[in-house]
């Protein structure tokens, strides 16, 4: 009989179990930054991001779940006429198709009360109208084909990017400074 080892790489293994901890209630920050190159983290510095963990919003702040190995290829800070936005972008990339991504967060937001999809511009969102979530009043959810030219994926290690196929941008209040 053969032994078959397994052989996890630490990004993807902290990936794994990030996730699994947010599903599972466990607190944590709602998905782990992608593996970025050095030029990408260096870019995040110089515009003032900070490319840790603990920048990053927990599942309660972000009020959704994450979808099962995405991981944040960018959080952008967001501003309406010089104002901070009431609400955050958080732009994950997933490795599925979006038809899974979409399949899995059509099945989990049905759970959670005033999640609604709108089959109009193809969107989740929270309370109120396609409208506001569009105004960026109540939250949101996107699914879409990952587009390998996009900005912020260029600051991801290029192994990890290729394994990504979806983005999905979650639009969610603002957390409150500590």
């Amino acid at each position: 009989m053969k032994k078959r080892i397994l052989m996890i790489t630490a990004p993807l293994a902290l990936g794994v179990m990030v996730t699994a901890g947010v599903l599972a209630g466990g607190g944590g920050v709602f998905a782990p930054w992608a593996h970025m190159t050095q030029k990408g983290a260096a870019m995040m510095k110089m515009a003032g991001q900070d490319a840790s963990n603990s920048a990053l919003p927990t599942a309660e702040e972000v009020g959704v779940p994450c979808y099962p190995g995405a991981v944040v290829i960018s959080y952008p800070h967001m501003e309406i006429n010089g104002k901070p936005s009431p609400m955050e972008a958080l732009n994950l990339g997933a490795p599925d198709t979006p038809d899974k991504v979409l399949a899995f967060y059509k099945a989990e937001l049905a759970k959670i009360p005033g999640w609604e999809w709108d089959a109009q511009f193809k969107f989740f969102h929270k309370g109120g109208s396609a409208m506001d979530a569009i105004a960026e009043k109540v939250p949101g959810l996107t699914i879409q084909e990952l587009n390998p030219e996009s900005f912020d994926l260029k600051m991801v290690d290029p192994a990890v990017a290729r394994t990504l196929k979806t983005r999905i941008q979650v639009m969610f209040k603002a957390p409150r400074p500590k």
